[in-house]
């Protein structure tokens, strides 16, 4: 009696919603990474890589006829169904190269063949991309997870990084500002993780971010002026005349006192306010006030019948024309006044 099929052998049993990425000239990576643990999945890929061959079409039965073997029937059945899907994840120009190939065996050994050159210098390009690459206006999110895609696409490729590879550039590619954390890790006895080396990643960034808006806040303003009052060391008088009859007002200051800093627009000229905060600056109506003229230090005034009766004396603080009753003090040409006006002495005499 012919011997009955292995029960060893696995079943294959496709899903009709599997939903497997299509195979073209320039995903092989992707597309492998899907079908293998698809495959694995279903227990049939030592179909594909040799560890299930393919048994021996007939057998001696014990009569010693030669009969047709049923586990040859079995296995063939299985990877029937296992070249189906595979063919059905492929596109029509990749499946028109696979064509002649009858088992899932072949077809999986001629895909790797020919798309094996492909990944070599997919890998290639991917590392000379992790070379060059640098953070630079990317944040630390962008950065990190650029390093983790193409990390990624080694993997695909059959070429996985080691975690400490990947960690080498990442560092590689930060900038100066970013020295502390690359000296801290390169410092470290233990191997870093790449979560542990993200979340470290971005509380640097949080603390840079934090002292450049402190460095860029702005430390002085175009439309404002200040007007200061000094009163250090011996001290500065003010002094007001006043107009007709009165007194005229003499304010000083002395030393040892503090300076005021007092906010004055330029716009209207007021204070208490700055330009950017002025209400006039909307009226249309507004036109700016003339400047101040400069405060003349050299006063005359003509003798009057009231400034006769005047007993107030008025001090000027910024004298220009000097008296003296001995002309030999001065080293100047000197002429006889001719004039209507005259000195008035403090004793009353003139």
């Amino acid at each position: 009696m012919p011997s009955s099929p292995n029960t060893t052998l696995p079943t294959f049993n496709p899903s009709s919603s599997i939903n497997l990425t299509k195979l073209t000239h320039t995903n092989f990576p992707t597309w492998k990474a899907t079908i293998l643990p698809y495959l694995k999945g279903q227990q049939v890929f030592g179909y594909i890589d040799g560890t299930l061959p393919k048994p021996a079409k007939t057998i001696s039965a014990s009569d010693g006829s030669t009969i047709p073997n049923p586990v040859y029937v079995f296995w063939e059945t299985q990877d029937n169904l296992i070249l189906s899907c595979i063919n059905s994840s492929l596109s029509e120009e990749v499946l028109a190269q696979v064509a002649h190939c009858n088992t899932s065996a072949d077809v999986w050994t001629a895909l790797i063949s020919a798309f094996a050159s492909q990944s070599r210098a997919k890998a290639i390009h991917v590392r000379s991309q992790l070379s060059t690459l640098r953070k630079g206006n990317q944040s630390a999110t962008d950065y990190f997870m650029t390093i983790k895609r193409l990390t990624d696409e080694l993997a695909i490729a059959g070429q996985p990084l080691p975690s400490d590879d990947i960690v080498t550039y990442l560092l590689a590619g930060l900038g100066p500002e970013y020295d502390s954390l690359v000296s801290l890790v390169s410092h470290r006895a233990d191997s870093l993780t790449l979560e542990d080396l993200y979340s470290m990643l971005l509380t640097f960034e949080a603390r840079i971010q934090h002292n450049n808006q402190i460095l860029s806040l702005p430390t002085t303003s175009a439309n404002v002026a200040t007007k200061q009052q000094s009163s250090g060391g011996r001290g500065r008088g003010h002094f007001y005349p006043s107009r007709g009859r009165g007194r005229a007002q003499y304010h000083g200051t002395r030393g040892g006192g503090r300076s005021t800093n007092t906010l004055w627009c330029q716009l209207c000229a007021k204070l208490g306010h700055t330009a950017s905060q002025c209400y006039k600056r909307f009226d249309p109506h507004f036109q700016t006030p003339p400047p101040r003229p400069n405060p003349q230090a050299n006063l005359t005034s003509n003798h009057s019948q009231q400034l006769s009766h005047e007993q107030e004396w008025h001090p000027d603080t910024g004298a220009t024309h000097h008296l003296t009753s001995n002309m030999n003090n001065l080293n100047i040409r000197t002429d006889e006044f001719s004039g209507n006006d005259y000195v008035q002495i403090g004793d009353g005499t003139g």
